[in-house]
């Protein structure tokens, strides 16, 4: 609440981790997941360069819970939870968030690069992307609009 508060932007950068973490793996928490020597991660993926301040806040988020319920809230919940309460802050819907998400143990750093639509892609292609989700034309306007809540910029 207090990172929304303080910058309504950070709402943004909540939600598009969310976006991410789901159109990877589906909505497991696998963004978050840092390199080791056997995983590379999804975060340094180009898709999520842009994405440090959601990561940064949800690390505070996850190690503040874990100091009051350690072991008890998984990483992909904290996610889910809060894309849900930032949207809340800045004046969006209420959608009840079923808890109980295990965490990955795996990612996809080319899955990352594959999957999730980027900014200079044409609209055939991120309409596919979309499909291939599952999602439909209206759900890709209404994720595009969610993720930047409502301001987004022209790059040319």
């Amino acid at each position: 609440e207090c990172a929304v508060l303080s910058d309504p932007r950070n709402a943004a950068f909540i939600v598009r981790l969310h976006f991410h973490d789901c159109f990877v793996q589906g909505c497991d928490g696998s963004v978050l997941l840092d390199d080791t020597i056997d995983l590379q991660g999804e975060k340094k993926a180009s898709s999520n360069k842009k994405a440090l301040q959601g990561f940064r806040i949800i690390d505070r988020m996850k190690n503040k819970i874990e100091s009051d319920c350690p072991g008890i809230v998984s990483c992909a919940d904290i996610l889910t939870i809060a894309a849900r309460d930032a949207v809340i802050l800045v004046g969006g819907p209420y959608w009840d968030v079923p808890v109980g998400r295990k965490d990955s143990r795996t990612a996809s750093y080319a899955l990352a690069d594959t999957n999730i639509p980027t900014a200079d892609e044409g609209l055939i292609s991120i309409i596919s992307k979309f499909l291939y989700q599952g999602l439909s034309v209206t759900d890709m306007v209404a994720l595009s609009g969610a993720h930047t809540i409502g301001m987004a910029r022209c790059v040319n």
